[in-house]
């Protein structure tokens, strides 16, 4: 299916990155559980638990400010997150569950996938980079040189939207099939970016407010055993990133539906 002559459906794209996951709630479950275990004993091993800063934390496991531990720690966290990308996307889409076998195959796509996330996250801040070169900088007297530097910088602001154009080839990536031509998704998603857009911030809105609720009434719930609830905390916090991951990525396979 591609996106010649047919109408964006805004609805459909907002709803079913979400039930995708309450329909496959029982895999969803059965490895964020895992992963979430495994992103918290990381974090305990880095010292980056959710609670870590507070007074009364055991020495294992009050904050590291050690930089290069820290930026270790997320691209370890990052790697482990392509993986579960990986491993969801089979096993729900493809309907393919993770064996030692497949998952020993799937390595080098690991590797791609991690790639694609600090790609996407990296196009996702060029943004703050726009904002802070346009904030740092002295203004110049000559209005020209002005007016083009600051339409130059500017273009960074468009980048994530233009992204969301380009989503279905992320899905692609995921999947291991060959990436779908960037004239070919230009010219599908053409005259539908404002929907495209507005389903995302949608999506986003409400995953949003689920991190915001969740990281609010871990916080303001704080009881019993500190180190217990420190580890609870960082679990919870786990799944809750998880979950985020699983919808973004559904997106993106609604996207390849849509316009491949």
């Amino acid at each position: 299916m591609n996106g010649d002559g047919q109408k964006y459906p805004l609805l459909q794209s907002f709803s079913k990155p979400f039930s995708d996951v309450l329909d496959g709630f029982g895999l969803f479950l059965k490895y964020a559980v895992v992963f979430g275990v495994v992103f918290c004993g990381l974090a305990v091993l880095f010292k980056q638990t959710f609670l870590c800063s507070s007074k009364g934390m055991p020495a294992f496991l009050t904050c590291s400010h050690n930089i290069s531990l820290y930026v270790l720690y997320l691209l370890i966290k990052t790697f482990l997150l392509a993986v579960f990308i990986k491993i969801w996307y089979d096993a729900l889409f493809l309907k393919e569950p993770p064996t030692c076998a497949n998952l020993s195959r799937k390595f080098k796509a690991f590797f791609k996938i991690f790639g694609g996330i600090v790609v996407f996250l990296g196009l996702n801040i060029v943004p703050a980079v726009s904002f802070t070169l346009l904030s740092i900088r002295e203004p110049s007297p000559i209005w020209q040189r002005e007016i083009c530097y600051f339409l130059v910088v500017s273009i960074g602001f468009w980048a994530p939207f233009l992204l969301m154009r380009f989503y279905a080839d992320f899905a692609a990536l995921i999947e291991g099939v060959p990436l779908i031509k960037f004239s070919t998704l230009w010219q599908h998603t053409t005259l539908k970016t404002s929907k495209i857009v507005l389903s995302f911030v949608l999506v986003a809105l409400v995953v949003l407010v689920i991190f915001v609720l969740s990281i609010g009434l871990l916080r303001s719930h704080i009881s019993g055993n500190l180190v217990l609830y420190n580890l609870f905390a960082e679990f919870v916090c786990a799944l809750v990133l998880l979950f985020i991951t699983a919808v973004l990525v559904n997106f993106m396979k609604f996207q390849k539906d849509l316009f491949a």
